[in-house]
């Protein structure tokens, strides 16, 4: 099994969190598996992509001059170098070519809001109409490969990977605790808190339905 392009650590270091012997290949599905199921369970639990992507968004204007984006940070525009999201307004929906607003047209404000500043492409408010605006822009916390991921968010996923290895081989889930001998052994039966306590904080809360949007 490949892990998954959202997997918020690699086999090894997750090998080595499980003290796995790197030479030993026989547990690589299953600690590969772990590691995207805990990925896909961080995705859904925070409500937003974690690892920094491309994102493509349709909205609808609302004669506002100000634009909420669904993913941050914000972290600059599908181009190589780029610093700025591409944006593009367009009443017929097809944003052929023409259709791009001015980099120096709008600015990002804040982690996920685009405010249009006037200029010779467009106006001061985004016009009124449905799905006549897009944007194609790049948004997260970093990158495995890049190994700029926050510390605490990968160790939480390490610590989710051991949480699940170790019910999954002890084969008691539900149970709190058994006795080993003349020690008693502890374990959760739900996500442990520590790990989410460093989902909490970045946690997305949506109040409004998902306009167009595709991520790529």
């Amino acid at each position: 099994m490949a892990l998954k392009a959202n997997a918020l650590t690699d086999l090894a270091t997750a090998k080595e969190h499980l003290e796995i012997p790197v030479l030993l290949l026989t547990q690589d599905t299953v600690v590969e598996r772990l590691i995207n199921t805990a990925s896909d369970y961080f995705e859904r639990y925070t409500n937003r992509k974690l690892i920094t992507q491309t994102h493509t968004e349709y909205h609808d204007g609302r004669a506002s001059n100000r634009l909420l984006l669904r993913q941050y940070p914000i972290t600059g525009g599908p181009a190589a170098g780029a610093t700025k999201p591409e944006l593009f307004i367009d009443n017929s929906s097809v944003f052929a070519s023409g259709t791009e607003v001015a980099t120096s047209d709008y600015f990002v404000s804040g982690d996920s809001e685009l405010l249009l500043i006037g200029g010779d492409t467009t106006g001061s408010r985004f016009p009124k109409g449905v799905r006549n605006i897009k944007v194609v822009y790049e948004a997260g916390l970093g990158t495995v490969l890049g190994a700029d991921l926050p510390d605490e968010l990968v160790d939480a996923c390490l610590d989710y990977v051991l949480w699940k290895y170790e019910r999954q081989n002890d084969r008691r889930i539900g149970k709190t605790n058994k006795s080993k001998g003349d020690e008693n052994v502890s374990y959760e039966v739900g996500v442990p808190q520590s790990i989410l306590d460093v989902l909490d904080p970045i946690t997305k809360f949506d109040f409004s339905p998902a306009v167009g949007v595709l991520n790529s």
